[in-house]
């Protein structure tokens, strides 16, 4: 009988708080919400006892989804901070699409088939080859802000920074380790950077540790691939360090040529066009 008490004593704390008006309707005194109508009390029976416990109405089971939306929206803005370098690129989704990048169905294929490939043994990469201003690194924000959509962490930056942070970084260890372990590692425009030994060895050892660990990296490039198949069936000695490096890419990524026009060319353009036939030009 005491445990009934102590039960009765825990439903009781848990009677209705409302930040609505409630009123009693009904001869069992069950309280409704004035607002909804709904009722904020139920009564349930433990041995042969009757007791009250808390509900909640729709006007509550709203609030607590709207406080869940906030909170899922600020946990993955948080995620695209620390995800892109600029906030240009939160911008860059799916659904944005215009219908003139190339290659985006097939892109988006594999961003929607991310999650089920990583149960795999073998998740592959993508490597996105073609001109300027072809829609590669448009393509490349879009799967990283699906997948951040969907509570998967990215890393969206390329070379030029990565080397550019290294040399003030006070934890090399710990820099690289969160380049390796991040679910997708996005690295644009690869080839830009400049052509040191150090900078061989940096780009080497990126690439290296997610084919290792099997984490599966995304590279935008200008380089054709024709000069990838000429690098690594070449014997000068001079193409050794690309050869390493772009062995290990084929190795992990799986390339996708893209033929089309420059679409930024195109856009300003239009751009400037609009603007010109508004003065009458």
């Amino acid at each position: 009988m005491e445990d009934m008490k102590d039960i009765g004593s825990i439903f009781d704390s848990m009677r209705i708080v409302s930040g609505e008006d409630t009123e009693d309707t009904g001869s069992n005194g069950v309280r409704h919400c004035r607002v909804c109508g709904e009722p904020l009390e139920t009564i349930f029976e433990v041995s042969g006892r009757k007791f009250k416990g808390a509900i909640r109405c729709a006007c509550m089971r709203e609030r607590d989804h709207e406080a869940y939306q906030y909170e899922l929206a600020c946990r993955r803005n948080e995620m695209r901070k620390k995800c892109f370098r600029n906030k240009q690129l939160y911008a860059y989704n799916f659904k944005n699409d215009n219908g003139k990048a190339e290659k985006l169905s097939k892109v988006r294929n594999y961003a929607e088939q991310f999650e089920e490939m990583m149960k795999g043994k073998d998740p592959y990469g993508l490597l996105l080859s073609g001109g300027v201003g072809s829609g590669k690194s448009f393509a490349a924000c879009c799967v990283c802000n699906y997948l951040l959509d969907h509570d998967i962490s990215c890393i969206f930056t390329d070379f030029t920074k990565i080397l550019s942070d290294l040399q003030n970084c006070e934890d090399l260890e710990t820099y690289f380790r969160r380049l390796k372990n991040t679910p997708l590692l996005v690295l644009d425009d690869f080839g830009a950077q400049r052509g040191t030994s150090y900078a061989d060895e940096t780009v080497f050892r990126v690439i290296n540790d997610r084919i290792e660990t099997k984490k599966p990296m995304i590279l935008t490039t200008n380089i054709p691939m024709k000069e990838f198949y000429r690098v690594l069936e070449s014997d000068n000695s001079e193409d050794i360090p690309a050869k390493r490096i772009y062995s290990r890419i084929l190795s992990g990524c799986i390339p996708v040529v893209y033929n089309g026009p420059d679409l930024r060319r195109l856009v300003a353009e239009e751009n400037r066009n609009r603007f010109a036939e508004s003065l009458g030009l």
